[in-house]
């Protein structure tokens, strides 16, 4: 449960600083 926490918060993280970089970003990554 706490492994799962973490991988949560990080995508999390990814999704925030992709955003903040531009939508063309986000898209590379997804």
């Amino acid at each position: 449960l706490l492994a799962h926490a973490k991988v949560e918060t990080v995508k999390t993280i990814e999704i925030a600083r992709q955003k903040s970089r531009g939508k063309k970003s986000w898209w590379s990554f997804g």
